[in-house]
């Protein structure tokens, strides 16, 4: 006589979810977290300085304090094929800094042309090369490394773009490092075409409903916009084939901001694509969002939602690593940076 395991065979479905790992007490306000490639160096802001923190062994220790500066710090970036960390201020300033000088900090380069503070920056995926920040000032500038492979870095800014009507809030570049997208207070997403060697365009500007602060591409054909206003909705928009224009696709209710709650930048729409999972903060709650295409659509399933707790003033930032396997956060309440390592685990299901 046969089990009910031969019988009915099994059919195997995977629960995703991001665990708690460790937690690193930190009373400093933390708006920019960032890491490294290979996921052992973890830069975190001060209010007006930068942190290294050593991530090995399933532990955080500091490393070094890099020099203090006038004012706040709202980005931090890593380059990852480049020994570099970028940081951005509320003053409108970037500075670059070499982690080869790890033991004795001193700053590359600073940058300066926007007159308010850097809310989002990306890096072209390609060559690295080039740096994008959009600012609290209407404008998105364009920083193009000019060195040749003999010579010492030269970064200027070689475009600005000042299309937006209001504050800029979040921008997003697909792998190609072709395409870029902004959207801002002025309820509106701009759609740009460019590369290092040609003038970046605007082809396309969606008007919206309301704002929003984080927008992320997907693949080069689709895109994500979390809306603030009106709340707790993530908008989906596709590229059509025939007009070469991104149309909203689909929206998708997500948790997230409630009551009094507010919500905050400086926390990316990210997507990773070997786990086909937005990640999407709203609120004082991060949501993961599993992505299944299809022939005809695409499908989402929220999987997990991690509450940090109320918070009036929403102060919860974080990062993710590129390849998923790490959520990184600070928030308010706790005061706490708080690491979640990603685990896939296989539930087995009866088939009919």
């Amino acid at each position: 006589m046969q089990s009910k395991s031969q019988s009915q065979p099994y059919q195997n479905s995977f629960d995703q979810e991001y665990y708690p790992l460790l937690t690193y007490e930190y009373h400093d306000f933390c708006q920019s977290l960032a890491i490294n490639h290979n996921k052992t160096l973890l830069a975190i802001s001060g209010k007006n300085h930068v942190r290294i923190l050593l991530f090995q062994l399933m532990k955080l220790k500091q490393l070094q304090i890099f020099p203090k500066m006038q004012r706040n710090i709202s980005q931090l970036n890593f380059l990852q094929r480049r020994s570099l960390l970028i940081s951005c201020y509320e003053d409108g300033s970037i500075i670059i800094w070499s982690l080869n000088l790890i033991s004795n900090p001193k700053y590359l380069f600073k940058l300066r042309k926007h007159m308010q503070a850097i809310s989002s920056m990306v890096v072209h995926p390609l060559k690295e090369d080039l740096i994008i920040s959009g600012s609290f000032d209407k404008t998105i500038n364009f920083w193009l490394d000019q060195s040749s492979p003999s010579s010492q870095s030269q970064w200027q800014c070689i475009q600005t773009i000042n299309q937006h009507q209001d504050l800029v809030y979040g921008l997003s570049i697909n792998k190609e490092g072709n395409t870029l997208l902004s959207c801002g207070k002025d309820n509106q997403i701009l759609i740009m075409q460019g590369s290092r060697q040609m003038e970046w365009q605007i082809k396309q500007k969606i008007k919206l409903d309301g704002e929003g602060y984080r927008i992320g591409f997907i693949t080069n054909r689709l895109f994500a916009f979390q809306s603030r206003i009106p709340r707790n909705r993530l908008f989906l928009y596709q590229l059509d084939e025939n007009t070469q224009m991104f149309n909203k696709l689909q929206d998708v209710i997500v948790e997230g901001v409630g009551g009094n709650q507010t919500c905050a930048i400086f926390f990316p729409l990210v997507y990773i694509d070997n786990k086909q999972i937005l990640i999407s903060k709203n609120g004082q709650k991060v949501n993961l969002i599993k992505l299944t295409f299809s022939q005809s659509n695409q499908l989402f399933n929220q999987i997990q939602t991690i509450d940090y707790g109320f918070q009036p003033n929403g102060w919860l930032f974080g990062t993710v690593t590129q390849d998923g396997e790490y959520l990184i956060t600070w928030d308010q309440k706790s005061k706490n940076i708080q690491i979640r390592s990603y685990q896939e685990k296989i539930i087995k299901q009866e088939q009919n």
